[in-house]
């Protein structure tokens, strides 16, 4: 029978029967959707909601979004058994039942996704009687009716499962040996079974355990044929369908009507909407039930021209779902599905009929006063129902050609006139029609250039007229004007009072007659009293960034004034605007409903406002709709009937009905407010998908050796994980038809993330990453397409089980273990505790031993320089005097005396408290205690540092609380902290500072002060100054042994590291205490407190005899140390001389001798340097690291001398920053210090150092160690300038020079023809000062620059004589002289021979060559 049905709609397609199509709005699903093929030919919808369609290419599900399909695998013999699907049914437990074109009956398990099949077997009675399946049906009993080409079977479902036989029973319908095709199965509402045969209508009844099958009449004599489809209706009634039409049983069930001669295959009943759905070979029909049966009130048909209607008139099946879509199979058309609750959005658009626009592009909506609606399109001119125009009527259209291009209509109506006004894109931009004549003749309407966009005429009758980048034209009505209107133009001029942009998009006015415009540029309005004025003020609203009370955008488009008198401003770009009220300053309130707010875009085209006040919006993203009330949004879209997602601007308005009209670019949606309804059903999210790692999980696949789905995703709620597999992902869907784009999903995590987060229908997945193990609940739920929310929702348990060294009986397994081992470790490791701690003792002990020797090293390493300073201070002048004792003045020689022995001072400090140090270690240092008054002994210790603060520049302070202030004290050991500290304060305070040092009694009362100082108190002597300070972390360091600072802010040497190691113990020894406060770039503070306790001391340390007239041993000066500044008188060199002063002083000493840069913090070296090497050299000193490298740049000496150990930037940076940096790397460096190790050499001569001195040094053997140096770089120059050809490396010492003079010669060499060529040229592409290019190359060559370049083209012009046959006039030109003299002068200048004599003696010496080879 389904063949001769194929047969027969093939045939009936091709005949054209009459009849007129209603519209409607059908979705498609076809191939180009994911359907395996397009002749749908059953539908049926699971227990869980997805929709299953059987084709002739395997079985597809469908989601909402996404098909799943199913076809036979040959290598699965659990997979479908034919890709011929004819018919689908499911049983109360999910699954499903597919009947196939000769593959047999398949049985689809949800929870496995398994296929069975059972096949018909001759030899076994239990089984189907027919391969060729044409319906399927599961009746209430839960029993499968299976009807075939041979018969109908029938299978007990609640006594089957998957693992045991089925036992098919045969029913028999008419007589044995016909061939009878079960074509429709179905139950009534008594539990009769009516079977639809190829022969007969049967009705099936089980009576006494027996199944009776009897012939259904039609009349009394005639029994039914050809039935395809069965149905019963609510009351009760049967209905039938077959070729000849439409047949209703009579109440009393005895005979059928035949209500409808149209024929039908196929039967749907939607009780919701007690419709009767009839399929048929052309097309598809409704009927309500309430109007009966003869006539359908719809008919549904493909048309060509509309995408939204049937994809084919050939009905194979019809489903109606569990929400009332109704679904439709077509041959060849695919699946077509319609929504009856669809939102009622009706749609004009080009189409094949006289209701057909001329345009989809719709610009300009208009209703005049006789109801017509004026349809302005982009490139179709205007169309004009020809009669009144309401939401349920048919529009048929009379065409108006000019303008083509129509952007605004506006009636106008007067006395005499009547016209339509159509604002144009053409040139003029105005035209009207005259509705006075019967023609409607179009007349353009001069004076607009520009297109106009916006039109009103307020009720004034003022025309207003808003262009495009023409401004605004008023016309008042003004009978002694030739065209009857007083004509005004308004332009932006950039007055405040005038329009801010030439562009007006909209124009209306409120009901106290005030004008509102739309401009490119802000919001303006014209108050009614100003309306008639020939020069008005506008007021103009824009935006104010940071104020929200503002209008939200600068660019209105659209505008409309509410029965409140409010007004609503579209924007573009900006959303919607509400202005609501002004200010007593008549600033205006705006309320703003933005993106932010859920508006689905944020360019308004056009506003409309209903009955109740509500907003309707169109937007670039379908219509909103405001409740004016609740505030409350909600958009329709293209999913829920729209023309499109997208509107055109300013397309709207508002019917004397009631109705809303919206332009798009694909035609006209109208509507009633009344007749859109939100759809508050609710729906229920399931899974759709699993991954993890990436890898798609398949029910019953493996993954790493584990199956994770054991049935499908939908049926199971919980799943386990390994803790390598915390990534995964799940897809969702709610299984909603109707608009599934519109859906929304929110999703959380329990125990991740508590919050739901929100998502749309293109990202319905939810992926995690990393997750801990543990347990979890995934949850998602849904909202409808109206954005009504479900409480229900989809859950999924997921347990991420821990590494297996984790798991419990790993947990079981440790504790075990380690109880075992605190048993061994009690039984065992107890017996070797004390060799294990005696081990561990003298590891201790040798990490202590290399921690104090590293220090030792250090400290031995810093007091070597201390020491070979002060001794380069002693043995240099000595030997000075030596050598020059009969020439040398008395008073150099005095000068000299008191420079040795300042230094040998300097040395015998040193080592009195290298020995004090070792008798405090020793215990050795006993007190010598005296009852003395403080403050007068501390102002005798002071006051000679008075001198060196005037010295240096610095405040100094001697402030004492009260006096007298007595107390037991040991005064030489008093002296040695107070030296100390004074002396760090100078040293570490720079010029312009001040140091104070302060004296007080304090009273030991806090709980924290130690017990030595609660009875009597403390004498707090504290040491202040305002120097570089000490960093927090750096405070607790400083009182160890042998620690330095490395403060590169100081400009003083490390020092040796014990001086405030040395005061901590000596305040121990006195029983006091010694604490700092400090803060970089602030200063310091240290504080001396002794006990006023006498009894915290013993009786031996009180001193016998009175030492009242006790004297200072130390002068300040010995504490500060060789690295103080020099006075003039004593080094004869100013230290405050300028650069710009040594400058001048070296130019007035001798222009021949090499300058020399000395570099070091020692003031004394510095002078005894300068002194010792003025007769050879000419001397600049620097005092400090960063004061040589700047004074290098600038005066390039010939030789610098570098100390190595200096504060700010030490000797190793110097020498690097010298040789990194082109204008100083060629001069010789010598590193001179008293840090002899080899490490330190090594680092020296790899950054380039020349030499390496170490402390104390012989100053002639300096000064001739340097004289060679020059001398070699003297070579270096002279066989450069004679050798033919050089290469910059044989010359050079740093590759910072080699690429200097590397890039220099090149320079030359590609301008060697060019005679025209300068130092001016080279100086230009060397990209360096004309001076520091003559300097340089003086340095690396001993030539000045234009020496330089005509010595690499002599070098040149050589090369070309010997290896060439060019004359010498030709190599002249070619080296880039002019003339043959001055070439000749040259050249013998250069080798000692004119350029003839040398060629002739080249020939010579290459002949005796060649005869001395043979």
């Amino acid at each position: 029978m389904k063949l001769y049905l194929l047969l027969f709609t093939l045939v009936f397609t091709l005949t054209t029967l009459s009849g007129q199509s209603s519209e409607a709005y059908f979705k498609a699903l076809t191939s180009e959707n994911g359907l395996t093929e397009n002749h749908a030919n059953c539908i049926y919808q699971d227990e869980t909601g997805y929709m299953w369609f059987g084709t002739f290419d395997g079985l597809n599900r469908y989601d909402g979004y996404e098909i799943t399909t199913f076809k036979p695998d040959p290598n699965d013999a659990e997979s479908l058994s034919s890709i011929l699907i004819f018919a689908i049914t499911g049983d109360k437990h999910g699954n499903l039942w597919i009947g196939t074109t000769g593959g047999g009956l398949n049985y689809y398990d949800s929870s496995t996704g398994k296929f069975t099949v059972f096949r018909a077997d001759e030899s076994d009675p239990n089984s189907i009687s027919n391969d060729i399946i044409q319906s399927l049906f599961v009746d209430s009993k839960d029993r499968l009716w299976v009807g075939t080409n041979n018969g109908v079977n029938l299978l007990h479902l609640e006594d089957w499962s998957p693992e045991k036989p089925a036992l098919f029973s045969r029913i028999s319908i008419g007589e044995p040996n016909q061939n009878n095709q079960v074509i429709d199965i179905f139950e009534d509402k008594d539990d009769n079974i009516w079977l639809a045969s190829n022969r007969s209508l049967n009705k099936v009844t089980f009576v006494e355990e027996s199944w009776k099958v009897e012939a259904v009449y039609r009349n009394k004599t005639r029994i039914f044929t050809g039935v395809q489809s069965i149905i019963q209706l609510p009351e009760g009634q049967m209905v039938v369908s077959n070729p000849n039409g439409i047949f209703l049983q009579n109440k009393s069930g005895e005979e059928w009507t035949n209500v409808s001669s149209e024929p039908g295959n196929h039967l749907a009943i939607d009780s919701t909407k007690n419709s009767l759905w009839v399929g048929s070979l052309n097309g598809l029909r409704r009927y309500y039930l309430s109007e009966g049966l003869s006539q359908p009130a719809e008919t549904y048909k493909n048309n060509p021209s509309d995408i939204n209607s049937l994809t084919n008139n050939s009905i194979e099946d019809l489903y109606v779902d569990k929400n009332g879509l109704v679904w439709i199979g077509t041959f060849g058309g695919g699946v077509n599905y319609y929504d009856p609750n669809r939102k009622k959005f009706k749609l004009l658009n080009v189409r094949d009929s006289g209701s057909s626009l001329s345009s989809n592009s719709v610009r300009s909506l208009n209703q005049d006063k006789d109801g017509r609606l004026w349809i302005g399109t982009i490139g179709g001119g205007t169309d004009v129902t020809q009669a009144a125009f309401g939401s349920d009527t048919e529009a048929q259209f009379r065409r108006i050609n000019t303008p083509s291009r129509v952007y605004a209509t506006m009636e106008v109506i007067s006395d005499s006139d009547h016209y339509v006004y159509l604002g144009a894109g053409d040139n003029p931009g105005l035209y009207r029609v005259n509705l006075n004549d019967e023609n409607w003749p179009v007349e353009p309407v001069a004076g607009f250039a520009h297109a106009v966009f916006s039109m009103h005429q307020d009720q004034r009758g003022i025309l207003w007229f808003g262009t495009y980048a023409g401004g605004l034209s008023r016309w008042i009505p003004d009978e002694s004007e030739p065209s009857g209107y007083k004509i005004t133009k308004f332009l932006q001029t950039g007055n405040q009072s005038n329009l801010p942009s030439n562009i007006i998009r909209s124009i209306t006015e409120d009901l106290d007659g005030n004008l509102w415009f739309g401009t490119a540029k802000g919001l303006v309005r014209l108050k009614s009293s100003a309306a008639r004025e020939d020069n008005p003020i506008f007021e103009t609203f824009i935006n104010e960034p940071g104020n929200s009370s503002s209008l939200s955008h600068d660019y209105i488009l659209s505008l409309r004034v509410a029965p409140d008198n409010t007004l609503w401003v579209g924007t573009f770009g900006g959303g919607l605007n509400h202005l609501t009220s002004f200010s007593e300053e008549g600033i205006p309130n705006f309320e703003q409903f933005t993106e932010l707010e859920g508006f689905p875009n944020g360019v308004i085209k056009a506003i409309l406002i209903d009955n109740d006040h509500d907003i309707w919006a169109s937007t670039n993203k379908g219509i909103v709709h405001l409740d004016a009330k609740s505030k409350q949004l909600t958009t329709y879209d293209y999913g829920d009937g729209l023309q499109s997602n997208e509107f055109q601007e300013l397309a709207a308005c508002r019917l004397s009905d009631g109705t809303l009209v919206f332009g798009g670019v694909k035609g006209v949606n109208y509507f009633h407010p009344n007749d859109i309804h939100v759809d508050q059903s609710t729906v229920k999210p399931v899974l759709t998908g699993l991954e993890v790692l990436n890898i798609p999980v398949v029910q019953g696949a493996s993954i790493n050796g584990k199956v994770i789905l054991e049935e499908s995703l939908e049926q199971t709620s919980n799943i386990n994980l390994r803790h390598t597999e915390n990534n995964f992902s799940i897809e969702f869907s709610a299984l909603q038809f109707e608009s599934p784009n519109d859906i929304r999903y929110a999703y959380q995590l329990e125990g991740f993330n508590e919050d739901w987060i929100y998502t749309d229908s293109d990202h319905r997945r939810a992926t995690y990453t990393n997750l801990p193990y543990q347990d979890y609940v995934f949850r998602v739920k849904a909202s409808n397409s109206d954005g009504v929310w479900s409480e229900e929702f989809k859950t999924l348990n997921i347990s991420i089980s821990p590494p297996i060294w984790l798991e419990w009986y790993a947990k079981v397994f440790y504790a075990l273990l380690f109880v075992l081992m605190l048993y061994a470790f009690r039984k065992f490791s107890l017996i070797d505790v004390k060799e294990k701690n005696r081990l561990m003792i003298e590891q201790v002990s040798q990490d202590k031993i290399r921690e104090l020797n590293q220090l030792k090293l250090q400290f031995f390493t810093n007091i070597s320089h201390e020491l070979r300073t002060p001794l380069t201070l002693i043995t240099g002048p000595l030997e000075n005097m030596i050598q020059t004792s009969k020439t040398i003045t008395e008073d150099q020689r005095n000068k000299y005396h008191h420079l040795m022995y300042k230094n040998a001072k300097y040395l015998l400090r040193l080592v009195d408290q290298l020995l004090d140090f070792r008798k405090l270690d020793q215990g050795a240092t006993p007190l010598q205690l005296e009852k003395r008054d403080v403050v007068k002994f501390l102002r005798d210790i002071t006051s000679p540092f008075d001198f060196l603060a005037s010295k240096k520049n610095l405040t100094f302070h001697f402030l004492p609380e009260e006096e007298p202030l007595t107390a037991w004290f040991d005064p030489a050991i008093m002296e040695k902290i107070l030296y100390n500290l004074l002396s760090n304060a100078f040293k570490f305070t720079p010029e312009g500072g001040s140091v104070t040092v302060r004296v007080r009694k304090s009273m030991g009362k806090k709980s924290s002060t130690p017990e030595k100082f609660r009875r009597y108190g403390s004498v707090a002597i504290s040491v202040e100054d305002s120097g570089v300070g000490i960093n927090k972390n750096k405070i607790k360091s400083i009182f160890d042994r042998f620690y330095t600072s490395s403060s590169g802010e100081v400009k003083n040497r490390e020092g040796a590291g014990i001086g405030l190691s040395y005061t901590w113990e000596l305040v121990e020894l006195h029983r006091g205490k010694i604490d700092v406060e400090s803060s970089p770039g602030k200063g310091s503070v240290f504080t001396v407190r002794i006990t006023l306790d006498k009894n915290q001391y013993e009786s031996n340390e009180f001193r016998t005899e009175s030492t009242h007239n006790y004297l200072p041993q130390y002068d300040p000066e010995d504490f500060i140390g060789t690295s103080s500044e020099s006075s003039a008188e004593e080094l004869e060199l100013n230290s405050e001389v300028t650069e710009l002063q040594q400058r001048n002083m070296l130019m007035a000493e001798r222009e021949d001798s090499p300058l020399l840069l000395y570099i070091d913090d020692n003031a004394d070296l510095r002078s005894f340097i300068r002194k010792g090497m003025e007769s050879d050299f000419r001397v600049v000193a620097a005092d400090g690291g960063r004061a040589g490298i700047e004074l290098a740049t600038t005066a390039v000496p010939d030789f610098i001398i570098t100390d190595l150990m200096m504060p700010d930037v030490d000797g190793m940076q110097v020498l690097k920053e010298i040789k990194n940096d082109p204008r100083t790397s060629h001069i010789p460096v010598i590193m001179l210090t008293a840090k002899d190790t080899a490490e330190s050499r090594t680092e020296g001569l790899g950054y380039g150092a020349d030499g390496y001195q170490t402390k104390p040094f012989d100053i002639g053997d300096l000064t001739q160690q340097i004289k060679n140096i020059l001398n070699s770089r003297t070579q270096l120059h002279e066989r450069f300038r004679k050798q033919v050809i050089t290469s910059p490396k044989e010359v050079t010492v740093t590759n910072v020079d080699e690429e200097f003079l590397q890039r220099a010669m090149d320079i030359v060499e590609e301008n060697m023809g060019n005679t025209e060529f300068s130092v001016e040229e080279l100086v230009r592409e060397m990209r360096v000062s004309r001076s520091k290019l003559y300097l340089k190359l003086k340095a690396l060559t001993g030539q000045s620059s234009s020496e330089f370049v005509r010595t690499i083209r002599l070098k040149r012009a050589v090369q070309l004589l010997e290896n060439s046959g060019y004359s010498v006039k030709e190599v002249m030109f070619m080296t880039g002289f002019n003339t043959a003299s001055y070439f000749s002068k040259c050249f013998k200048q250069q080798f000692g021979i004119v350029p003839s004599e040398y060629i002739r003696l080249h020939k010579e010496k290459a002949k005796n060559k060649e005869t001395g080879e043979g």
